[in-house]
């Protein structure tokens, strides 16, 4: 956690490049002890992050990465707000959005329940 509150301190202060630095080694960090929510947590921040330098290709992944690992924690409310996020770099990249159907479908199924041990399934 101190890790991420050094890439937010580093957010406030308007260092997007050191603020997406700590993210990434929180990201790492919290990967390797396996905590969830917190890998979500510091997906949703790196989204933030990109989306407010207009890297919105780059949030979108970040982003619909955090919205799996919500969904499937069942977290309502943090799934939530970031479908507002996701939406706002929709936007953003007009026409020149990525083709996200087979992500949208997955998400779908999962928050839906629906949870396989395999895609094919």
């Amino acid at each position: 956690p101190i890790v991420h509150a050094m890439g937010l301190c580093a957010e406030k202060k308007g260092d997007p490049d050191s603020a997406l630095r700590h993210y990434a080694r929180a990201l790492e960090s919290d990967r390797k002890a396996g905590y969830s929510k917190s890998i979500a947590d510091d997906l949703a921040a790196t989204g933030r992050v990109l989306a407010a330098t207009n890297r919105h290709t780059e949030a979108l992944e970040a982003l619909y990465r955090s919205l799996g690992i919500r969904t499937l924690l069942a977290d309502v409310k943090g799934a939530e707000a970031l479908s507002v996020q996701i939406k706002t770099s929709l936007e953003a990249l007009g026409d020149g959005k990525p083709d996200l159907r087979v992500r949208e479908h997955f998400l779908k199924r999962w928050s839906e329940g629906e949870k396989k041990a395999g895609i094919c399934q």
